[in-house]
């Protein structure tokens, strides 16, 4: 006899027949009311504004904060968690000499190590995870407002099959075209201890008439120091697509953006609309006052490190790196008494040059691109006012080829925070 029922699983209604789950609804059954372990020292992020929360979902995992002050982001399965962790180790390798990962770090949460679980846990406790040990770059803020925007008009990474590309394009329809997504924020109050918190859900439910308007609320956090923060928002953002501009090694899908501002304070009262001295003196003792052409120093120095053939002074670079030629090395053999090495050796040598070359010819755009950035369109904003880093790396793939999906989010996203301040 057939027998057929229904089960409350999370909140969604599955159908059991014959008695029998199929696999993968056992091992989500499985998976209710257990919740991996907290590794010692660390609580549930407080400001985390979007992603797996801690003992919530399928997995219960989520974003942790060590007692140090430090993020512990759980890995993911394989291959997602192992190649976020590589991306990561590969870029704060202290061994490193590529310019293209270099000139990234000052755009990512800081690496500050592995955490991996003891091995002697049994069987009978809850599974544990790996955890990538971050830098907290709201840590410095007293009242973080804080922004998760996922960047890119495709969110699905190469490997994804058709179920999951239209799966993933009916999240969010107005993707296509807007080219980012808004998928959480905190906005600050007047005390530490107050904020609103906004889900994935708002922002889902922003046509792309209405973009402006979530940003705007999230600009809400600090009315008086409201231009500044844009500008500086915009500063930032540029820099960071100065970058994509310039390589075309690294691909980015459902990648986010990270952005944070100062947000205001009982005792903060002067306007962002005064003159640019008086500004300057009032800022808030908590904001440190460091220049825009500080910090693209700090970039600079980065790329000097990288190379001595493109200084900051050789305007002409890019053109030189592209015409200089790739050095080639061709293979001969006569009478049977060729290397049986020298066909490899040549193959190596070969892509060394076409690396070398990619590698001077993205320092050479960089840098031009860095220069322009010191002109005076940014001198009245203060980028430690605000802080924006790049986060979730677990499906970056390496390709030769310019990452237009990433950069077409990043410049529409510019465009909107451009029509905000033109209405400041």
């Amino acid at each position: 006899m057939s027998a057929s029922c229904q089960l409350q699983l999370h909140g969604e209604i599955k159908e059991v027949e014959d008695g029998k789950l199929k696999m993968e609804k056992i091992r989500e059954l499985d998976m209710i009311n257990i919740v991996p372990e907290l590794p010692k020292g660390c609580k549930p992020l407080p400001h985390q504004v979007a992603g797996h929360r801690y003992g919530k979902g399928r997995l219960g995992i989520g974003m942790l904060q060590h007692n140090d002050g430090s993020i512990m982001k759980p890995l993911q399965p394989p291959p997602r968690g192992t190649k976020e962790q590589h991306f990561y180790e590969h870029a704060f390798d202290e061994e490193c000499t590529d310019p293209i990962l270099i000139t990234l770090r000052p755009f990512l949460p800081r690496l500050l190590d592995v955490w991996c679980p003891s091995a002697d846990v049994t069987n009978q406790s809850p599974p544990s995870y790996s955890y990538l040990k971050l830098e907290d770059v709201c840590r410095r803020f007293r009242n973080p407002s804080i922004l998760d925007i996922k960047i890119g008009r495709v969110s699905y990474d190469p490997n994804a099959d058709e179920q999951k590309r239209m799966v993933e394009i009916s999240k969010y329809p107005p993707l296509q075209q807007i080219g980012f997504q808004l998928l959480g924020m905190r906005i600050s109050g007047m005390s530490s201890n107050e904020a609103t918190f906004y889900d994935k859900h708002y922002g889902r439910s922003l046509s792309k008439e209405g973009i402006v308007d979530g940003l705007n609320l999230y600009l809400s956090g600090n009315k008086s120091w409201k231009k500044y923060i844009v500008k500086s928002f915009i500063h930032r953002l540029e820099l960071i697509l100065n970058w994509f501009e310039s390589q075309s090694r690294f691909q980015f899908y459902a990648s986010s953006l990270l952005m944070i501002y100062e947000g205001e304070s009982p005792d903060q009262s002067s306007s962002s609309d005064s003159d640019e001295n008086s500004q300057t003196a009032a800022l808030p003792s908590s904001v440190p006052q460091q220049s825009d052409s500080s910090y693209l120093s700090t970039v600079k120095k980065l790329l000097k490190m990288t190379t001595n053939d493109v200084t900051s002074s050789d305007t002409n670079g890019e053109k030189q790196a592209e015409q200089r030629p790739l050095t080639t090395v061709t293979t001969t053999t006569t009478g049977g008494g060729g290397n049986p090495e020298s066909g490899y050796s040549s193959e190596a040598e070969s892509k060394k040059a076409k690396n070398d070359a990619i590698q001077r010819k993205f320092v050479a755009s960089l840098s031009r691109k860095i220069e322009e950035s010191v002109t005076g369109k940014h001198r009245s904003c203060y980028p430690d006012i605000v802080d924006v880093r790049m986060i979730d790396f677990a499906h970056v793939y390496e390709e030769e080829k310019t990452d237009e999906n990433y950069i077409y989010g990043l410049r529409n996203l510019i465009e909107y925070f451009r029509r905000i301040l033109k209405q400041l």
